[in-house]
């Protein structure tokens, strides 16, 4: 007997939770009605689910569109992979938001997440295994847990728990991360692929540095660097010296042309040097009698209105840029 045809089942949502504040409606609550869910039982009549068809779009038009450029990109991520090592896990941090943001930021997790899924997906073809998925920002909210655990499968952390799942044979993206994001993340592990900001170019890192030491001077008084920061520089240079670098492709951003902005301008792949160079972490500092650091900073003295600073002059340390 042939099978009845007609509409669908439709599936019931879950049960709505009791609101605990019943004067207020609208946002999140909203979500709970059963009129959000749509027919197949997706939360928000289906708009996280929408997002992920924008980004597997641009997934697909990576692997398989005939444009020249295309073939351009699919050959560069090709040499990437070729050149990595060993991938056991990809961690993506500061990915950003994808909903209640600005057009361009929509824009940028959609790309963005379609290359750091188009990479991980061509890591696992050549080494014939799943590559689990980790992702970290403190900007994530409900929607965008939501489509990178439940739709493609990911783990969603909140900070520092990256670290757990950052190793010597990890695949890292992190593009403009923010260097103090950076410093608490990335800087700490030696990832066998990192595809992020130039180190080497100062990545925004320079300035960072330079604020601390800034900061340092005209609150303590002190020229000398204190061994905090000290510390941070030799672990930076440590870690941009420790890999071989090389742009990430322009290709994929001139295709899209009409775009608000470029997705992946001034970001580097980076891929270990040597097994032998020691890690970023045991750089030592060789001296125990720095001046105090940004951390050591004693209370302010209120009886000192500034009429009396003496800005930092001649006499002041350079500051080497990284």
């Amino acid at each position: 007997m042939a099978p009845k045809s007609g509409k669908p089942k439709k599936i019931d949502p879950p049960p709505q939770p009791t609101n605990p504040f019943p004067r207020v409606h609208g946002g999140s609550w909203a979500e709970f009605r059963p009129g959000r869910h749509n027919a197949k039982g997706q939360p928000n009549g289906g708009k996280y689910h929408t997002a992920w068809r924008a980004v597997e779009i641009v997934i697909k038009q990576i692997k398989t569109s005939d444009d020249p450029g295309r073939a351009t990109v699919r050959d560069f991520i090709d040499r990437i992979v070729e050149k990595t090592d060993q991938i056991d896990s990809a961690v993506c941090v500061g990915l950003g938001p994808y909903q209640a943001c600005m057009l361009k930021e929509t824009e940028a997790f959609n790309h963005q997440l379609a290359m750091f899924i188009a990479i991980r997906e061509r890591l696992e073809r050549k080494y014939k295994k799943e590559i689990p998925m980790v992702f970290q920002d403190p900007r994530f909210r409900t929607p965008e847990e939501y489509l990178l655990q439940h739709i493609i499968g990911g783990k969603v952390v909140q900070h520092p728990e990256c670290l757990q799942y950052m190793t010597e044979k990890s695949f890292v993206f992190a593009p403009y991360l923010t260097w103090e994001g950076f410093a608490s993340t990335v800087l700490l592990r030696r990832p066998a692929l990192y595809i992020g900001n130039n180190l080497e170019n100062t990545g925004g890192t320079s300035i960072a540095l330079a604020r601390t030491y800034v900061r340092q001077v005209y609150l303590t008084g002190n020229y000398e660097m204190g061994t905090d920061l000290h510390s941070l520089i030799l672990q930076t240079n440590a870690f941009s010296e420790y890999y071989d670098k090389y742009e990430f492709d322009a290709t994929h951003d001139s295709i899209y042309k009409n775009n608000f902005k470029k997705h992946f301008e001034n970001i580097w792949v980076h891929h270990p040097k040597e097994k032998n160079l020691p890690h970023p972490r045991q750089v030592s500092l060789g001296s125990s009698s720095a001046a105090p650091g940004p951390s050591e900073l004693g209370p302010r003295n209120d009886s000192d209105d500034g009429s009396n600073e003496t800005p930092p002059g001649p006499s002041a340390p350079i500051f080497t840029s990284i």
